[in-house]
This record gives structure tokens, sequence and C-alpha cells, in this order.
């Protein structure tokens, strides 16, 4: 009888080692697992913050560019109008002096040079040119700025996860980034600014 309970007693201690060692394992595995997920959060982390530093730095040059095109637009609609007024004031000048039946002045005989008017005409354009480029600039600054406000709430919702243990958050946060890249690429797309500023406009 005894040696039949220390032989149950045996297995039984057996039993309860094989079930620790079995859950040591499977502890072991667990940490393994984690330990892998947090790695890969923690790589997807890095590289968000980096989209989000392109895209913040992109951004920011577009709205350079754009103020640039918008000041220069300024000044060619204010070398455009201010020609435009010295054209009509002298053609108007005429027309009231022709009126009264009296000889035009050398000042205000001359006629109008063509090339001149063609000229401010070709201000004109380049002005309303530059004006779209600004405005161009400016939209592809804003969906730089959408692709760095997704990725920034993509790079809280992945640092949650991982205090958390919350796989979803950082499916979530993957879904967030690659809209935000989205955005990123959309506002990357060459576009074509079209013909360059002629010479003759600006040297004279």
């Amino acid at each position: 009888m005894a040696e039949i309970e220390v032989n149950e007693q045996i297995q039984h201690l057996q039993e309860e080692v094989h079930k620790v060692v079995h859950e040591i394992h499977d502890q072991q595995e667990q940490h393994s697992h984690e330990s892998h997920w947090i790695n890969q959060v923690a790589v997807s982390t890095g590289i968000f913050a980096g989209l989000a530093a392109i895209a913040a730095m992109q951004g920011n040059f577009l709205a350079e560019e754009a103020v640039v095109a918008q000041v220069k637009a300024g000044n060619y609609w204010a070398w455009y109008q201010s020609e435009s007024i010295k054209s009509d004031t002298q053609q108007l000048s005429q027309a009231i002096i022709n009126s009264l039946g009296k000889p035009l002045p050398p000042s205000l005989g001359q006629k109008l040079d063509p090339q001149e008017l063609e000229k401010n005409n070709e201000r004109k354009a380049i002005a309303k040119k530059l004006g779209e480029e600004a405005e161009l600039n400016l939209n592809r600054h804003e969906s730089f700025l959408y692709s760095v406000v997704f990725l920034q709430v993509a790079i809280a919702l992945a640092s949650l996860a991982t205090l958390l243990k919350r796989q979803k958050l950082w499916y979530a946060s993957l879904g967030l980034a690659l809209v935000g890249t989205g955005f990123m690429l959309w506002g990357s797309i060459p576009v074509n600014h079209g013909s360059s500023v002629p010479t003759s406009v600006v040297t004279n």
C-alpha cells in the first residue's frame, strides 16, 4: 500500500511538473509573440514619423512658393494696370482735345506703340499664370497638411496600441497612415506650370 501511494504521489508530481513546464512554454511563446508585435509597431511608428517629416517639409516649401508667386503676380498686375491707365489717359485726353477742335500737343500727338500694347497684354497673361500657380501650390500645400495630420494621429494610435496591447488600435493606425500617405502622393503629383516669363517683358 505504501508503495502504491508513493507511486501515485510521484505520478501526481510528474503531472504538476509537466503542467508547470507547459505553462512556462506558453508564456514564453506569448512573450515572444508580443515582443515581435511590439517591434512591428515600433518600426511602423518610425516610418509614420519619417513620412510626416517629409510631408511637413514639402508642405512648407509649397506654401513659400505660393507666397512668392502671389507677390510676383501682384507686381505684374500693378505693372499692367499702370500701363493700362497711362494708355487710357492718353486716349481720353486725345478724345477730349479733338472734341474741342483744338490741336493736339506733341506729348499727346504720339500714337500708341503696338509693341508696348502687346507687352502689356503679356504682363496681364503672366499675372494670371502666376496667380494660378500660387493657387495650385496652396492646394498642394493643403494636401500635405492633411497628410501630416493623419500621420500624426496614426503615430498617437500606434503608441496607445503599444501601451494598451491592443492590436486593433495598431490596425487603425495603419489605416490612417495609409490615408495620410494617399494625401502625400496626391500633393506630390508633378504639374507643368507652363511657359516661362518672356524676357522682353521682364527687361523692359
